[in-house]
């Protein structure tokens, strides 16, 4: 008890210590209070009063020495088993989640990212600018390639309706499809890649009744060929000019909506901005400022990265993968920590044995493999409960994803493999030392 009383003490020292990084880490605001330290030094208490009671009640119940010996044998085998399946367990988890965060973050979305931003419209003022002399401004600072408008952000999936028809469609059959209204510029600026037809073009007055469609629409819609098909939205005939390839404007990880791009000229929430990557970062943000508050001055320039807004959709995965990680390399520290501690108390304890063996003629090689090999089947049994148990969890965990990283087996062989290696290695210092002492010295040691 007192020495978990200490334990705890000290842990509570380290938290104030650790607190403010892991509030880094985790994004939260979190502090310790006085009921937090009192519950800390309670459970630390009973965790001693539990674990010293357990040898106290043993030895008043049990006389017999060999079989409190085998019993305890099997105990603190179990113990490090437990140990050891839950350290593999949470290091297979992790890498399970940090493949799955980089899985989706390489994903195509269909657009380049990369120079573009999001201006807030932030002020009546900015819906009343007028687009085209707003455009022709920044085009004329050299700091902007193209702009444009649209009714969301491009990091925002459209809101699904279902008023649309077309010829084909089968009767009773009431799709989800998402409409986002766009200016010509649309495509130019987010660039969208054409896989069929063509997009918005001002040398068309016509197109102003046209539509831009993604795959996953044509796919929703059944068309083979859609460049010049008719689709009614709200019982408007639009004609389909061109499939682009699926933008990733919701959540990385599930399906693309079926999105339709029509052109609007009112309701456009969102203004994108791709700026020249050939001028400086910095001038570049500065010069089309400039511009903004020479139309607008009333409003400040309040802009966004669009690879930041992406990046955010990340956050909790990302999140939920370091924590993981932490715990994990606590988890193998202790873990190793532990197994340290039973191999020196095991090769103390056989001192007389090594000594025995040596005199006989046994190498050291033989000692290493008799004494280290024993710890070594404790970890491989941990790996087969651990494998199949991760596995199993970490499949249903993928189940909440659309889009989701496959689970590579290699993971399942190499984590364990290391774990094991880790844990030998641990060990292999106290078993060579007890090897490599003298015959002489360690009878007379047990004497």
């Amino acid at each position: 008890m007192l020495v978990s009383f200490l334990a705890g003490m000290l842990a509570i020292g380290l938290t104030a210590l650790c607190l403010p990084y892991f509030n880094l880490l985790t994004g939260k605001d979190m502090a310790l209070t006085w009921e937090m330290a009192g519950a800390l030094i309670t459970t630390a208490v009973l965790a001693g009063l539990i674990s010293g009671s357990y040898p106290a009640l043993y030895f008043s119940n049990v006389s017999p020495i060999q079989a409190f010996k085998a019993q305890s044998a099997r105990v603190r085998q179990t113990l490090v088993v437990i140990q050891f399946t839950i350290t593999i367990a949470l290091a297979l988890g992790t890498v399970v989640v940090y493949r799955q965060v980089r899985y989706a973050q390489r994903r195509p979305v269909g657009y380049t990212r990369g120079g573009l931003i999001r201006v807030t419209m932030n002020t009546a003022d900015m819906y009343g600018l007028s687009y085209n002399a707003l455009r022709s401004g920044l085009l004329a600072t050299g700091a902007v390639t193209d702009m444009a408008e649209s009714s969301i952000p491009s990091t925002t999936a459209p809101t699904l309706d279902n008023d649309f028809s077309w010829e084909g469609k089968p009767p009773g059959y009431i799709p989800q499809m998402g409409v986002v209204g766009v200016t010509f510029d649309y495509g130019r600026t987010m660039q969208w890649q054409i896989r069929e037809g063509r997009g918005f073009d001002r040398s068309f007055p016509s197109d102003t009744g046209g539509v831009v469609i993604n795959e996953a629409a044509q796919r929703l819609m059944g068309f083979r060929v859609p460049t010049g098909k008719i689709i009614y939205i709200g019982g408007t005939p639009r004609v389909v000019l061109g499939v682009v390839r699926d933008m990733v404007m919701g959540s990385p990880y599930a399906p693309v909506q079926p999105t339709i791009f029509s052109l609007w000229k009112e309701g456009l929430n969102a203004m994108v901005v791709r700026l020249n990557p050939a001028m400086p970062l910095a001038a570049a943000i500065d010069r089309a400022a400039r511009v903004f508050r020479k139309f607008n001055p009333e409003a400040p320039f309040d802009y966004h990265f669009v690879d930041d807004e992406y990046a955010q959709k990340f956050m909790d995965e990302e999140r939920s993968s370091r924590l993981v990680a932490l715990f994990a390399g606590f988890a193998l520290f202790i873990s190793c920590m532990g197994l340290f501690g039973l191999a020196s108390f095991m090769t103390e304890q056989r001192t007389r044995e090594i000594a025995v063996r040596r005199v006989l003629g046994a190498d050291v090689r033989h000692l290493w493999a008799l004494l280290a090999g024993g710890f070594a089947r404790l970890v491989v049994i941990a790996c087969t409960i651990a494998i199949p148990l991760s596995y199993w969890v970490m499949r249903h965990w993928l189940r909440q994803y659309a889009y989701k990283a496959p689970l590579a087996w290699w993971v399942f062989i190499l984590i364990p493999a290391a774990t094991l290696l880790l844990a030998v290695a641990t060990v292999s210092y106290q078993t060579l030392k007890a090897a490599l002492t003298k015959p002489s010295a360690g009878l007379k040691a047990d004497a």
